[in-house]
């Protein structure tokens, strides 16, 4: 990504995007997107001006696995510590645990955490028999499960 110098100094005139509401230059020179589309980038110094095209795109979350895939436990108070990852269409992933919704089916077996801190984090409740729950963690209308079995 281009680089631009954006520190007062008498020697550098810098001009930032030509349409700041698709990209500006961050006070670090960085070019940060901010909605789709294209602008120019032109930075100065010394008389010498430079310039450049860049496009912004943003990726889509199209998938979400959860981990771990299928646990077992026994007894209430157990703990299981779960990640979200996402996978975007631009071909990354990453791990998004603490900006999905978690919840559990069903919460009459496990309570899960959406808090600060703890997001995925599930505690096993009493159950009388063994009990088949689905994790599921959510981020918008893409989610993503995992199965897991609570013993007596």
């Amino acid at each position: 990504m281009p680089r631009f110098l954006r520190e007062p100094d008498p020697d550098h005139d810098y001009r930032d995007s030509a349409h700041t509401s698709i990209a500006t230059v961050t006070s670090g020179g960085q070019v940060k997107g901010i909605t789709a589309g294209s602008t120019s980038i032109t930075a100065s110094l010394a008389g010498v001006t430079g310039s450049t095209n860049v496009s912004i795109t943003f990726a889509n979350l199209v998938s979400i696995t959860v981990s771990p895939s299928n646990t077992s436990v026994s007894g209430a108070g157990q703990s299981v510590v779960y990640t979200a990852t996402g996978h975007f269409n631009a071909g990354a992933d990453q791990t998004i645990t603490t900006q999905v919704t978690w919840s559990v089916n069903p919460s009459s077996a496990a309570t899960i955490s959406n808090a600060a801190g703890t997001q995925g984090n599930l505690t096993t409740n009493q159950v009388a028999q063994s009990t088949p729950v689905t994790v599921t963690a959510t981020s918008g209308n893409i989610s993503g499960t995992a199965q897991l079995t609570i013993g007596p």
